[in-house]
């Protein structure tokens, strides 16, 4: 076995108290505080009209949707713009300036480094708010620079703010909301919001982040305190047991689909994520768009994956260009490939200005900061951005030859020193004890960035027959595999083929996760236990140690026949 146990652990609260602190219960208890300043009452006191200025991916439509309630709460005159991911670009600008009519613009999920839409802003005689989450500006000596608004909140810039931190944009729209606004019907509507947004942009889930998830995931779960809307996309995905996983691979990607694909996607997931009625026709559209989405981003994948492979050796960071790719799909094909590769990969595509190529970079390696590697070949770049795992980047066409050499020399000293560790957290050794891990798990929950899932390693799992077989297999391809065990069952993405390739063993040993699935049977809930599968081999041991796994083994072998 390739995997080792990581620590001394022996019980999951072990874990997930040396992931995090071993005040991990006590934080969705305590009441976080948020100081907006004169921000409140600016708003209240606004008589003239309002424009809420956005993003046009999950935490930027939530973010509208939860200003849109203090807003219509008040009664203010206002609007929504969000910006047009390929010809507006990301964030306030000028241009945008131009396309809305508000007096106050606030800025949300954006704003802390549009120094000149905000000084032109303010030269036309506008307020300017910024309700931002992301990194400031610094100049030559690392003194944070702000733009000119009349309010600026960005924990980032200035964390004495709060009693917590890192909360994303809809976070912090959560929280004025929640100063502004004395309805609880209408903080359920933006907590659930804000806590799809929170997974969605993956922020740690710590202090006020996990209260907001584990509240919010309760108010999911109760369809009559969600908007129609909502309410509509959830049984639309069949997520009728949210989980954070829900969220994550199910809501979230449909919500980002449109802005993905569309160039006004985000504006168009915003009003109808505000609609009141006639909602299916347009909740449908909005899964059929992220499977669309699902399927640009697959084949594209399969193509740059061709590529790679007729190259002489993979490089230490891959950088391809593809053409006429919908932009909001680039990022998602270059995560893809450092999956896959096991390098930082950056895809680009091409722009409306026919010199210039655009994209996004993924890194999951652990001792390397893109953001800093791209500054080194600053001088070959139109723009970029971003943090250690993602970032976007404009170029000329004529310097790609350039930039891949250049990104190629600077990484490889960090790809050659980079280690790969196989971990597990706990074994379990006996499946009687799965429900009892399974309900020290949910103690814990939600997982997620900051408090990662254990990990565990189950030896000797023995597949049991079900009336389709061992095994059924699913998904376009046939890719993913699911079967049946003592007290669960199992599901493995991507394992198709090496089940196969394994020789189809009916006992395994596995790495994986513990959750739940959840059906509906003749109108009543079921539960059942299942284990995710992270990577799996054939037993070596074969000989039943038990009478309940000779009579398993037994029960196997008598279907088969």
């Amino acid at each position: 076995m390739d995997y080792k146990k990581r620590e001394n652990f022996y019980t999951v609260k072990e874990v997930v108290e040396h992931n995090t602190s071993k005040d991990i219960l006590k934080e969705e208890k305590r009441d976080y505080q948020f100081d907006f300043g004169g921000i409140p009452d600016m708003i209240r006191d606004y008589s003239g009209k309002i424009s809420i200025i956005s993003d046009y991916d999950v935490d930027g439509v939530c973010c509208s949707l939860i200003l849109d309630m203090i807003l219509v709460f008040l009664q203010k005159d206002f609007e929504v713009y969000v910006p047009r991911r390929e010809t507006d670009g990301y964030g306030l600008s000028e241009k945008i300036l131009d396309k809305v009519s508000g007096t106050l613009i606030i800025t949300v999920d954006n704003g802390i480094v549009a120094f000149d839409a905000v000084k032109k802003a303010k030269e036309q005689g506008r307020s300017v708010i910024i309700l931002d989450h992301h990194l400031p500006a610094r100049d030559t000596d690392g003194k944070i620079i702000y733009p000119e608004a009349d309010h600026i909140i960005d924990l980032e810039a200035d964390a004495g703010v709060a009693d917590s931190d890192h909360y994303c944009g809809a976070g912090v729209a959560y929280k004025l909301l929640c100063e502004m606004v004395p309805d609880e019907t209408i903080q359920n509507h933006a907590l659930a919001y804000a806590a799809i947004a929170t997974i969605a942009d993956v922020m740690p889930l710590r202090k006020d982040n996990r209260k907001i998830v584990k509240n919010g995931l309760e108010v999911l779960n109760h369809m009559d305190l969600l908007p129609p809307a909502l309410k509509e996309l959830l049984y639309k995905n069949y997520a009728n047991n949210v989980t954070e996983s829900d969220i994550g691979f199910k809501i979230a990607p449909t919500i980002n689909a449109m802005g993905r694909l569309y160039n006004d996607g985000g504006q168009v997931c915003y009003q109808i994520l505000k609609m009141q009625s006639n909602l299916t026709p347009w909740i449908e559209h909005m899964i059929a768009v992220n499977k669309q989405r699902q399927l640009i981003t697959k084949e594209k994948t399969k193509i740059a994956k061709e590529i790679i492979d007729e190259m002489d050796h993979i490089p230490s960071c891959i950088v391809l260009y593809l053409e006429r790719i919908p932009e909001g799909v680039v990022g998602l094909i270059a995560g893809k490939l450092t999956e896959e590769y096991g390098v930082p990969s950056i895809v680009l595509t091409d722009t409306a200005n026919s010199d210039l190529i655009k994209g996004s970079g993924r890194n999951d390696l652990d001792n390397m900061n893109l953001k800093k590697v791209l500054d080194d070949c600053s001088d070959l770049l139109v723009k970029y951005g971003g943090h250690e795992a993602a970032a976007g980047l404009s170029l000329k066409k004529t310097d790609l030859k350039a930039f891949q050499k250049a990104m190629e020399k600077s990484i490889e000293p960090y790809v050659r020193n980079h280690t790969i560790e196989k971990c597990y957290d706990l074994e379990i050794e006996d499946l009687e004890d799965l429900p009892y891990y399974y309900k020290e798990l949910r103690k814990y929950a939600p997982y997620g960035n900051g408090n990662p899932e254990p990990i565990f390693y189950i030896p000797n799992y023995s597949i049991l027959p079900t009336p389709a077989g061992f095994y059924e297999t699913f998904g376009a391809e046939e890719e993913h595999i699911r079967f049946s065990g003592y007290n669960g069952k199992v599901v493995g993405f991507y394992f198709t083929d090496k089940y196969k390739e394994e020789g189809e063993p009916k006992k395994i040993d596995m790495i994986g996760t513990i959750g739940e699935k959840v059906f509906y049977f003749h109108h009543k809930k079921q539960i059942f236990l299942q284990i995710q599968m992270e990577d799996f081999w054939k037993s070596k041991n074969v000989i039943p140690k038990t009478h309940l796994a000779m009579k398993i083994k037994n029960m196997a072998e008598n279907r088969e026949r």
